[in-house]
């Protein structure tokens, strides 16, 4: 994910310097010589370690950042990453508001109801009101939408998940106007 110069932390090798050492005899490292597969590119963020006490709070904002020059080079998308990183450090640092236009609805649990939970093969999701023209989505917890739909004039659906491998799922029903999530486990 760090080509070339731009992994001074090395975390694209998982912490081990490549090739003796990062920029070491002018070698870098890349996706080529790893052997990744082409055009499969993933990334993990995490943080810590923290220890909280009853009742503390630590706010954390995570920003993945991705860019790409269409018209020139590989190395320009990584002058164009470094641009947009600065300018998102820039404005988290002034405690700009990105999300002050966002008006996403998101119901609590209490407005749908999923039983038996946990479930083995049929699942009954229950909504406390009727929906004219509303979907459904099932997801993995690596966030694949594995199981999805339409709700048509109804409050309750039964799913077959008999398919479904045992884990734990999020279930994201939106009625039109606003989205209800639960979660359950497949047994």
């Amino acid at each position: 994910m760090f080509p070339g110069d731009s992994d001074t932390c090395n975390w694209g090798t998982n912490g081990i310097l490549p090739n003796g050492g990062f920029n070491q005899n002018g070698y870098y490292w890349t996706e080529e010589t790893t052997g990744n597969n082409p055009f499969d590119r993933r990334g993990l963020g995490s943080s810590g370690p923290f220890t909280f006490n009853p009742g503390d709070v630590q706010q954390i904002d995570l920003a993945f950042v991705w860019a790409r020059d269409y018209d020139g080079t590989p190395w320009s998308s990584v002058e164009l990453l470094k641009e947009y990183c600065s300018y998102i450090k820039d404005k988290f640092e002034n405690d700009y508001n990105f999300f002050s236009g966002v008006n996403y609805n998101l119901k609590n649990e209490n407005n749908i109801r999923l039983f038996p939970n946990p479930v083995y093969d049929k699942l009954t999701v229950k909504l406390s009101h009727k929906t004219t023209n509303g979907t459904f989505a099932i997801f993995n917890v690596r966030g694949e939408n594995v199981i999805s739909g339409k709700l048509a004039g109804e409050n309750e659906l039964r799913l077959n998940i008999n398919n479904l491998q045992k884990g734990l799922y999020i279930i994201k029903i939106f009625d039109g106007k606003n989205n209800y999530v639960a979660k359950f486990i497949k047994k």
